[in-house]
């Protein structure tokens, strides 16, 4: 055989097993997953992430949270070594767009110099706890109880 029968071969090889991968997984759109995968994710999971990088070097990502309700869990949040800010800075920074949280939570951001925004107006009077609670470059939301239920950290 000569190389480019071989490279032929190889090629058509990879391909389908990435198109038998892709439709056990379910990564072909309007195609099920043959299998189940049955794991167990946990309390806490990311259902759905996205990322789209743009040429001017900005990184926007997207996450979709599942929490199954078990009363252990009064924050859920995500803190960046680089400063969070509102405002353009003269360096790298991340921007918090938008937090969208179920009902009944309190959504916030904790920024690079410490200052706290509370991104719901009804929530206003819980910026104190926030305060003492978050940590700098943080977007979060909490759970408003006074004391939060047995079990919750």
């Amino acid at each position: 055989m000569n190389e480019e029968r071989h490279a032929a071969i190889y090629i058509g090889l990879v391909l389908l097993v990435g198109l038998i991968g892709f439709s056990l997984t379910g990564g072909i759109p309007g195609i099920k997953p043959h299998i189940e995968t049955g794991f167990n994710l946990g309390e806490v999971y990311v259902d759905d992430y996205r990322a789209d990088i743009y040429l001017n070097g900005t990184l926007a990502e997207q996450f979709v949270y599942r929490i199954v309700p078990s009363g252990k869990y009064r924050m859920l949040y995500r803190s960046w070594k680089m400063p969070l800010s509102t405002q353009n800075l003269s360096q790298p920074y991340v921007e918090t767009l938008k937090v969208i949280p179920e009902a009944g939570l309190i959504p916030y951001i904790k920024l690079h110099n410490g200052s706290v925004q509370i991104l719901s107006t009804k929530y206003g009077n819980h910026k104190s706890e926030v305060q003492s609670l978050a940590e700098l470059n943080e977007a979060a939301v909490i759970f408003p109880a006074s004391s939060p239920p047995a079990g919750m950290t």
